[in-house]
């Protein structure tokens, strides 16, 4: 279960391949969905804050992982276009 208490996380990703970042970014988001389906479905006061907190961070992972597909996407045009071949 992802950390939806509010603190910042230990970065780690840059010490993951980007596929593998892309991969713990998705099952992160998975998690975060499952559990802001379960806090709103709770009656209590501590419910709505735990799907606040999660409806918060969730907003920040989708927005990672929109800047993480544009950015590779950019990364392999301007990378094609840049290589100058062996030995130029």
């Amino acid at each position: 279960m992802p950390d939806t208490s509010g603190q910042p996380l230990e970065d780690d990703h840059d010490l993951l391949t980007r596929d593998e970042a892309a991969e713990r970014l998705r099952s992160e988001i998975d998690a975060l969905r499952a559990d802001l389906s379960a806090y709103r479905h709770g009656a209590d006061e501590e419910s709505a804050a735990r799907a606040r907190r999660s409806e918060q961070r969730l907003t920040v992972l989708l927005g990672a992982q929109r800047r993480n597909a544009t950015a590779q996407a950019e990364a392999s045009v301007s990378g094609f276009f840049a290589y100058r071949g062996p030995g130029k």
